[in-house]
């Protein structure tokens, strides 16, 4: 048996990577009219944490599950948003801000006849 020797993955590599893994989380959201933005923090953070020297880009998919696809499962069972939602990484946790929907004007004054 021969020992196959890679390569280390590298910065460009690890962001290519983490871009592929994010857009497959896309694909979750995709029927409920939702258009993801990864914000530049979060990506640095899962190329920075989800590489190992000794087993590349392994923990990646471990990470992303638990800083992002957890976070982002729960957000969407809780909302009903649509729109484009912005995740991004902050104080060390994974932050969410949806779309600000203008609510209806509310009319206020008495019905007619006090009904």
């Amino acid at each position: 048996d021969g020992v196959v020797k890679f390569n280390s993955l590298t910065r460009n590599d690890m962001k290519r990577i983490v871009i592929k893994f994010l857009g497959e989380l896309e694909t979750y959201v995709e029927g409920r009219h939702i258009t993801i933005n990864w914000g530049p923090e979060l990506i640095a953070m899962l190329e920075d944490k989800g590489y190992d020297p000794k087993m590349g880009a392994r923990p990646l998919a471990r990470l992303i599950n638990e800083t992002v696809k957890l976070p982002l499962a729960k957000y969407l069972l809780d909302n009903k948003d649509e729109g484009t939602l912005n995740l991004d990484w902050k104080h060390e946790e994974l932050t969410i801000i949806a779309p600000v929907v203008e609510a209806s004007p509310v009319n206020l004054a008495p019905a007619p006849n006090g009904t």
